[in-house]
């Protein structure tokens, strides 16, 4: 399932690399599982998105793991509905999450990754990361804790992590 991308946040879209970043983004690797339909983009966990990672993470920028991250999405969902019902109006189809997956998950995780994504669409986006979950836990909390999934949910985190990503 790839469908075109929709607008990236208006920090991106303002970058002057946002044409590289944008067709970074466009072009999935990869099914997200063996029996899925969406396909993702792959990105190494090099030093600069590392220290973007670290950066969000001290910020509250993030949320880790993956029952915390649907809450969190299903939250944000339930306010923007409300809120759309009391100004009548709808959220732009503009991606304003980053749904970040390690490598090592079981297609179980997947599966449920992409009925999130889907579900949340065109909020979030998701994207895998050439690392194992010890290498994302290092890398986002600084210490040694396996971490699978990241919701990135911050507008300037999110805009940082797709420069980072897509660098």
């Amino acid at each position: 399932m790839t469908s075109p991308l929709p607008a990236l946040p208006r920090e991106i879209e303002a970058n002057p690399d946002h044409a590289t970043i944008r067709a970074r983004f466009a072009a999935p690797d990869r099914l997200l599982w063996r029996g899925g339909q969406l396909m993702v983009p792959v990105f190494p966990l090099g030093p600069p998105l590392a220290t973007t990672l670290a950066a969000a993470y001290g910020e509250g920028q993030l949320v880790l793991g993956f029952e915390r991250v649907a809450k969190a999405l299903a939250d944000e969902t339930r306010g923007l509905a409300l809120l759309a019902g009391r100004e009548g109006s709808t959220p732009p189809a503009r991606i304003s999450r980053l749904l970040l997956l390690s490598d090592d998950g079981a297609d179980r995780l997947y599966r449920h990754a992409e009925r999130l994504t889907v579900a949340h669409a065109p909020r979030v986006l998701a994207a895998v990361l050439a690392a194992d979950a010890y290498a994302l836990g290092r890398a986002t909390t600084a210490r040694d804790v396996a971490v699978k999934v990241v919701l990135v949910r911050h507008k300037q985190a999110v805009a940082a992590l797709m420069r980072a990503l897509a660098g």
